[in-house]
């Protein structure tokens, strides 16, 4: 997704951006390229995100790795052998390293190599300025329109009207909220990706606009049913969670077709991922909650055993006393 023009990239967007920030840019070098995302290979929160990516005109493969760096820090001088012993690992030859600051020179050293390509700040910068100016002199660019209103939320509104929730409440069981979750991640991101590969948002074909609004009108049902959800007292935060990604994910490609401003479809996007993080920490939390039973049924179990102990004590301090009367 390019930046207006009036909007350039500058060395300052990069200090403690976040990961899902530079994703966009990395996204739309990557297109450049040619190539689109093809699966995960692991990912650490807000830091690193790895990645493989397929071109779109032959079966070659590569990796992306994604490193952040926090304010002034600078790159793990070990990373560059983590990121050859991963590729070694996944069996590729070719590399696109993305960083949000420069990198020390034994670093850029080992990783440098033959289709090596590495992105810091600068190279983004102008890359994407190279690229913005293509799309200018290749064709013109549509202005988006801002709106009151988003049309998304007239889309779920009407929705809701013609088809109101009835009925009670499923419960989930927390043994499934783990495969529920991953559920919602990998549906989502599959959608995300899916725009992240669009070309040029502002210029989308009529073709590419009735697909989205196909996927926008399979989202529908998909936000009613999480109405139906119910969880434990413990994980009931889910159930918004779970709606706030629908509702937003077709506010945003509600936005996406219409053409409504850039804003709205960043604040929209913001959202998404901001759910999206509360989900992929659900493994986590739920190790965390069985550790907490485990402790309490432990607990329990000590003091069932002292009760009885003092009742076994009780009953022979009582037999005793009953045979000394005798």
């Amino acid at each position: 997704m390019s930046e207006d023009s009036d909007k350039k990239v500058t060395y300052q967007d990069f200090y403690n951006i976040k990961l899902n920030k530079f994703y966009e840019f990395v996204t739309e070098v990557m297109h450049d390229f040619t190539f689109t995302v093809h699966r995960s290979i692991k990912e650490e929160e807000n830091k690193r995100r790895i990645e493989l990516w397929r071109s779109s005109k032959s079966e070659e493969s590569a990796m992306v790795w994604i490193e952040i760096a926090k304010g002034d820090e600078h790159i793990d001088r070990y990373v560059s052998s983590d990121v050859l012993r991963t590729m070694n690992e996944e069996g590729l030859t070719k590399l696109f390293f993305f960083t949000n600051t420069d990198l020390e020179d034994d670093t850029r050293d080992i990783l440098d190599g033959k289709n090596h390509y590495i992105f810091t700040p600068a190279d983004i910068i102008e890359t994407l300025e190279a690229l913005d100016m293509k799309k200018m002199v290749s064709r013109p660019v549509k202005k988006r329109k801002t709106v009151k209103i988003a049309s998304g939320y007239f889309a779920i509104r009407n929705y809701l009207k013609q088809h109101p929730p009835k009925g009670k409440k499923v419960f989930v069981n927390t043994s499934t909220l783990s495969d529920m979750c991953d559920h919602y991640v990998v549906m989502t991101r599959q959608i995300l990706n899916d725009v992240d590969r669009i070309d040029d948002i502002n210029n989308m074909s009529q073709e590419l606009k009735d697909r989205f609004k196909r996927v926008q009108t399979k989202l529908l049902p998909e936000l009613r049913k999480t109405l139906y959800y119910k969880f434990t007292d413990r994980f009931d935060y889910l159930a918004q969670c779970i709606y706030n990604i629908q509702e937003s994910m077709i506010i945003y490609i509600g936005a996406l077709v219409e053409m409504e401003s850039e804003e709205e479809l960043n604040n929209s996007r913001d959202r998404i991922e901001k759910e999206l993080a509360v989900l992929k920490e659900i493994d986590g939390k739920l190790e965390e909650f069985y550790s907490e039973q485990m402790s309490k049924a432990e607990s329990l179990s000590y003091r069932l055993l002292y009760i009885s102990i003092g009742v076994i004590v009780f009953m022979a301090a009582f037999f005793g006393i009953m045979m000394l009367k005798k």
